[in-house]
C-alpha cells in the first residue's frame, strides 16, 4: 500500500506539472505601445518563479475589446525558465534587422497576424492587455498613454502585481526588452540623491554643515557602505586620499528607506574648489548614482562691526590739500579683502576697490582723490585714490559698507569736535563705538593729520611722559651739594 501511495502521488505531481501547470508566477513586465520605428511594438513577459518553468506554447494576448492573438514560438524551446523573460513581437516584425539587442537566454515568440489587435497599440489613449494560456487569464495590465516616443512601460517590482503604482515610464529609450527594467530595483542599489552645504555664503572660520540624502533602491539591506566627503583643492576631477574630508559607516536601512547624514565643516583658508560625496560600497550594483559634486566658493567672512574701522577724517583741509578718510583693521590676526567696499556721505558714495586689494591686521589704509596729500604727508601705508564724496565742513555722516552691503562702520561727525579747525578728527580709542563724540579729537600733531599712523590722540602701546624737573637748591653755589629729580609718567 505505501508503494502504491507513492505512485499515485508521484503521478499527480506530474500532471500538475505538465499537463495543468499553475501560472501564478507568470506576468506582464514591460509594454512598448509607442513604438520608436514601425513595427517595433513588443510585450515583454516574466517567470518571476525561483523554481517553476511553464510551457507558453498556445500563448495567446488579447489587446482591449479585440479578439486574442495568437502566437508561435521561435525559440528553440517553449519553456519559459524560472526568472528568466519572453518576448512577443508583432507578427511583421523584421527579425533580421536586429533593431533590439535579445539575448539568447530570451523566449522569443511573434503575432501569428502582423498587429497587436487590429491596427496596433494606441499610444494616444489608455489600454488593457490580457495574457491568457489554456484558456486562462493569468495577467492583465492597464498601461497609461502618457509616454515618449521610444519608451515603453516597465514593471517596478517584478512581481504579479500590475496596479498602476508598480509600473513607470523607462528611462532608457527603446526600453530593456528582454533584460532587468531600467526601472526595477537591484538586489543592492544605494543613490545619494541630494548634497549640499547648508548656506549660499561660505566664510573662513565660520561652522557649516554638510548633509547627504540617501535611499536604498535595492532589495537587499547593505552592510558596512560609507559615505567619503572629498575636497578636490587641485580641481582634477580625481579623488585621492589626501584629498579625502570624512568618511561616515551608514547603518543598515531597509530597501526604500533613507538616510540623512550629516558632517559639520570650518574651513580655514579661502579658495575654490570642487567637495565631492561618494558612496563607497563595493556591492552595488548601479554605482552610476554614488556620486555628487558640489562647486565650493570659500571667501573672506565678513568683519564685525568696527573691526574695520574709520580711523581719521580730514574734512577741513589747509589750502591745496584734498580731503581724505583713514580706515583701519583692528584686527591682529584677519585680513580683509576690500574689493567692492563703499565709502559714502549723505548723499553719495564711492567703490574703494575693483580688484583684490586687502587691509591687512593693524594696517591703516588711507582714502582720498588727489595725490596732493603727498605734498603735505609723508605716507607709508596704501593709499586708494577714488572720486571721495565731498565732506560737510560743518559735520556729515561717512559710512563704510563691506561687500556684503553691511555696514562696517559709519560715523556723524561735528565740526565741533575740534572746535572747526583745520586739523583731522582722529579717534581716540579705534576699538570703541564709531559715533561717540567723547571717542574723537583733533589731531594734536604740528602736521595737522597723521595719515597712515596711529592718531596723536590714541593712547600709544609704549609711551612715557617727563611730567616735571626740579633741583634743590634752584640757586646752588659752585662745588656745593646739589639734588635733581625727574617726574616720569607711563601714559
Amino acid at each position: 500500500m505505501r508503494k502504491l501511495f507513492f505512485t499515485i502521488s508521484l503521478l499527480i505531481s506530474i500532471f500538475a506539472n505538465v499537463f495543468g501547470q499553475t501560472l501564478d508566477s507568470l506576468t506582464f513586465s514591460e509594454i512598448m505601445f509607442y513604438q520608436p520605428e514601425q513595427n517595433c511594438e513588443f510585450v515583454e513577459i516574466y517567470n518571476f518563479s525561483g523554481t517553476a518553468s511553464y510551457n507558453l506554447r498556445g500563448l495567446k494576448i488579447k489587446y482591449d475589446k479585440r479578439n486574442p492573438d495568437s502566437t508561435t514560438i521561435l525559440s528553440a524551446d517553449s519553456t519559459l525558465a524560472p526568472r528568466h523573460f519572453a518576448i512577443i513581437f508583432e507578427g511583421d516584425y523584421d527579425f533580421d534587422s536586429s533593431y533590439y539587442a535579445i539575448g539568447d537566454s530570451v523566449l522569443v515568440l511573434k503575432l501569428t497576424d502582423n498587429n497587436f489587435g487590429s491596427s496596433g497599440m494606441s499610444n494616444s489613449s489608455d489600454k488593457t492587455l490580457k495574457l491568457i494560456l489554456n484558456a486562462d487569464t493569468i495577467s492583465v495590465y492597464t498601461y497609461s498613454a502618457d509616454n515618449q516616443k521610444g519608451f515603453s512601460d516597465e514593471k517596478f517590482i517584478l512581481s504579479g502585481d500590475n496596479s498602476a503604482s508598480n509600473w513607470k515610464n523607462s528611462l532608457l529609450f527603446n526600453g530593456t526588452p528582454g533584460a532587468y527594467n531600467s526601472v526595477s530595483p537591484q538586489n543592492f542599489d544605494l543613490a545619494l540623491r541630494d548634497f549640499k552645504i547648508n548656506s549660499d555664503i561660505i566664510t573662513v572660520g565660520t561652522r557649516y554643515e554638510f548633509s547627504a540624502k540617501i535611499f536604498n533602491l535595492g532589495f537587499e539591506t547593505p552592510q558596512g557602505a560609507r559615505l567619503k566627503i572629498y575636497f578636490d583643492y587641485n580641481r582634477d576631477s580625481t579623488i585621492t586620499d589626501d584629498e579625502l574630508f570624512s568618511s561616515q559607516v551608514l547603518p543598515p536601512f531597509s530597501f526604500q528607506d533613507s538616510l540623512l547624514l550629516t558632517q559639520e565643516v570650518t574651513f580655514s583658508d579661502t579658495g575654490n574648489f570642487p567637495a565631492i560625496a561618494v558612496l563607497d560600497f563595493p556591492q552595488d550594483e548601479n554605482p552610476a548614482n554614488n556620486q555628487k559634486i558640489i562647486s565650493l566658493e570659500i571667501i573672506q567672512r565678513p568683519p564685525r562691526y568696527g573691526e574695520v574701522c574709520i580711523n581719521e577724517i580730514k574734512y577741513l583741509p589747509l589750502s591745496g590739500e584734498p580731503e581724505w578718510i583713514e580706515i583701519f583693521n583692528n584686527s591682529d590676526t584677519t585680513s580683509f579683502p576690500l574689493l567692492n567696499w563703499k565709502i559714502s556721505d549723505k548723499v553719495s558714495s564711492a567703490r574703494i576697490a575693483d580688484s583684490n586689494l586687502f587691509i591687512e591686521p593693524r594696517e591703516f589704509v588711507v582714502i582720498t582723490h588727489d595725490d596732493a596729500i603727498l605734498d603735505f604727508y609723508d605716507i607709508h601705508s596704501k593709499i586708494v585714490y577714488l572720486n571721495l564724496p565731498s565732506l560737510n565742513n560743518s559735520g556729515d555722516r561717512i559710512a563704510l559698507t563691506d561687500n556684503f552691503g553691511n555696514i562696517a562702520d559709519s560715523v556723524w561727525y561735528s565740526s565741533e569736535w575740534n572746535n572747526g579747525e583745520r586739523t583731522s578728527l582722529e579717534k581716540i580709542n579705534p576699538q570703541n563705538y564709531g559715533n561717540s563724540a567723547e571717542n574723537w579729537r583733533g589731531c594734536e600733531n604740528p602736521k595737522t593729520g597723521t595719515p597712515g599712523f596711529i592718531n596723536s590722540v590714541t593712547q600709544k602701546d609704549y609711551d612715557v611722559k617727563i611730567e616735571s624737573l626740579f633741583v634743590s637748591p634752584q640757586n646752588a653755589l659752585i662745588e656745593s651739594e646739589t639734588r635733581t629729580g625727574v617726574l616720569v609718567r607711563n601714559i
